[in-house]
């Protein structure tokens, strides 16, 4: 089964959304609301790209392939840059108040975790 396919999305999606919200209730100004909401979507969008590399390396590893190295580093690279950025934005608006948006980082990464579909078979 494709790992995409193993994730369920909606337990994933509102699981991190309450994280998020949850929070969020220990910001206090527009400018935090901003580097938290900023840093969120970069750490979606790096999850996008970790699952990518992941199931790319779970294909390979099934059909016993060799594995394109510049494919793997591409996208672990842009896994890497998006998080940067993200933290880099958080940091500017937030502050030293980042520490909460890396501890909701942590936990949407349980998150994952626990919305993965059980089962290896298709």
């Amino acid at each position: 089964m494709e790992l995409r396919k193993k994730i369920d999305y909606k337990l994933f999606m509102l699981c991190s959304v309450i994280s998020t919200l949850i929070t969020i209730i220990f910001l206090k100004n527009t400018n935090e609301y901003i580097g938290h909401i900023a840093f969120y979507l970069c750490v979606l969008l790096s999850f996008f790209f970790l699952l990518r590399a992941v199931s790319f390396l779970l294909v390979i590893g099934i059909e016993s392939e060799k594995v394109n190295m510049f494919s793997m580093f591409k996208l672990m690279f842009f896994h890497l840059i998006i998080l940067l950025i993200g933290l880099g934005i958080g940091v500017h608006f937030m502050g030293n108040k980042i520490i909460i948006g890396l501890i909701n980082y942590i936990i949407q990464i349980f998150i994952l975790g626990l919305s993965m579909k059980k089962g290896l078979s298709d």
